[in-house]
């Protein structure tokens, strides 16, 4: 009788522990988004690509939707090498799904690369990734991996301070191009709804091997201390 006791309680503790790590897990889950669908794919003859065969979507805490379309193809080159060697290689462990949605955003290049960057790592945490390993991995990713161009808009008064700050910067050179632009905004007398676009290059990756590694022991120790780094201070990291 006395054993039947403890082994009740016992399943009890064990139910209730349980309990306790599903609903943390939830909670991730919910606090950066979730996944609509699984990935469902085929490896293609080269061995390293994989096509999608479903849609699969990554829904984020503000309800923007990052579709990977049935038919895309992904190969995980979006995950610098440089963050093989800590976590390792691309469609391996929890980070895989998080991965495959990253791939198709770096390809379509819709989305800013600093917003594609910062869905992975919260796409990760969604998948399960502890945030020492999902901080890592977005610090690969921020400094080493996929940037391009953006276009904004801007009205035509902010483009033509944009412009005239470029004659002023001895470093920067204007083009033909912008040259044009700037003579006819200064020429015209333009209303200000008319949208303008402007392309923003992409900044030079700056951070060295090296400094990864660097960067990597600090993420480490002050997660061991108790006062992780934030996602701005690993972008900030030079």
């Amino acid at each position: 009788m006395k054993n039947i006791i403890k082994i009740r309680m016992l399943l009890g503790v064990t139910l209730c522990a349980f309990t306790l790590l599903t609903e943390s897990q939830a909670a991730v889950s919910d606090a950066n988004g979730k996944y609509i669908g699984s990935v469902k794919a085929e490896w293609l003859p080269d061995g390293h690509k994989i096509k999608l065969l479903e849609n699969f979507i990554y829904e984020d805490s503000k309800g923007l939707l990052w579709k990977a379309p049935s038919g895309a193809i992904v190969d995980g080159d979006s995950i610098p090498p440089i963050a093989w060697k800590v976590v390792g290689t691309p469609f391996y462990g929890k980070y895989r799904d998080a991965s495959v949605i990253h791939d198709v955003a770096c390809d379509d290049k819709k989305r800013s690369w600093e917003l594609v960057h910062l869905a992975f790592y919260h796409a990760m945490r969604a998948s399960g990734v502890s945030k020492l390993k999902a901080k890592i991995m977005y610090a690969a990713v921020y400094h080493f991996g996929p940037r391009w161009s953006q276009r904004k808009v801007v009205s035509p008064k902010i483009l033509s301070q944009l412009l005239t700050q470029r004659i002023d910067d001895d470093s920067m050179k204007m083009s033909l191009e912008e040259e044009v632009v700037l003579q006819y905004l200064r020429k015209k007398d333009i209303e200000k709804d008319i949208e303008l676009f402007v392309k923003i290059p992409a900044p030079k990756k700056t951070l060295t091997s090296d400094k990864f590694d660097d960067l990597v022991v600090l993420i480490k120790k002050y997660q061991d201390l108790g006062s992780p780094l934030s996602l701005k201070q690993i972008q900030a990291y030079k």
